[in-house]
């Protein structure tokens, strides 16, 4: 069985508000080079694997499936480049554009578009979730491995999903979706945990701001605090980045 899936944006004008791709590195956003988001192509291909296994299924098909993936484009030139991306984010964790995945994550189009890659898998496995994802894995990272990455970080060896090596507006939704499929999540959700940090923000700054009024803190306080609070959603992001932890605010 085999399905093919393509996705082909330009990365021309990237700080135009019209355009999906803002906050390019420039050398990516030259008009010429095709950018890919690394946790995109990871996700994507778990989708498409559990279509594809779905139909088999659905049809009655029983041996072994020859899954196939490879980097398509529509109008291959010789001067185009594909670039892998992962998502930058400010201390807030709030996105704030794009860089590259690797010191080779830049390749020319020649050298990564139509290079099939191929795993075979017996499809009494793959009804199993973890087996399908794990199938998944080893296909995910031949692609990366193009590029020059060494391991998928959203899809796990162990087949299991990583919600936090999403980017930030997708963690929500691969939560839900490893949720749908049985698996193993963390107790709290991405937006649960950032709705735990802003109501602790705000707590400790109402706080603060009582202690103003009756004169137990200085104005300056609440100015130490605030970038007291920065540092801490950074550490925040960063932890939940290495599946961390976050840390809690700091005592007033």
């Amino acid at each position: 069985m085999g399905a093919r899936c393509l996705a082909y944006e330009v990365a021309a004008n990237p700080v135009s508000q019209e355009q999906h791709w803002r906050g390019l590195p420039p050398k990516i956003g030259d008009g010429l080079t095709i950018p890919i988001r690394r946790d995109e192509l990871e996700y994507q291909l778990e989708i498409l694997v559990d279509v594809l296994a779905a139909h088999a299924l659905r049809a009655g098909a029983g041996g072994r499936a020859v899954i196939t993936a490879e980097l398509l484009v529509p109008r291959p030139s010789p001067e185009q480049r594909v670039a892998l991306l992962n998502e930058l984010v400010d201390d807030g964790g709030e996105p704030t554009g794009w860089h590259v995945a690797g010191p080779r994550a830049v390749q020319a189009l020649a050298d990564v578009a139509e290079r099939p890659m191929t795993i075979g898998v017996p499809l009494a496995g793959i009804r199993d979730v973890r087996a399908r994802l794990a199938a998944t894995y080893r296909l995910a990272g031949e692609l990366l491995a193009l590029f020059a990455i060494d391991e998928p970080t959203l899809l796990k060896e162990d087949g299991t999903l990583d919600p936090y090596a999403a980017v930030v507006g997708r963690q929500q939704i691969v939560y839900q979706h490893a949720q749908h499929l049985g698996l193993p999540v963390p107790e709290v959700s991405p937006a649960g945990r950032r709705q735990e940090y802003e109501a602790t923000l705000r707590a400790a700054k109402d706080k603060l701001r009582q202690q103003q009024r009756t004169g137990h803190s200085s104005p300056k306080a609440l100015d130490r605090f605030e970038a007291l609070a920065a540092s801490g959603a950074k550490r925040e992001h960063d932890a939940l980045s290495d599946r961390e932890t976050a840390p809690e605010l700091p005592n007033m």
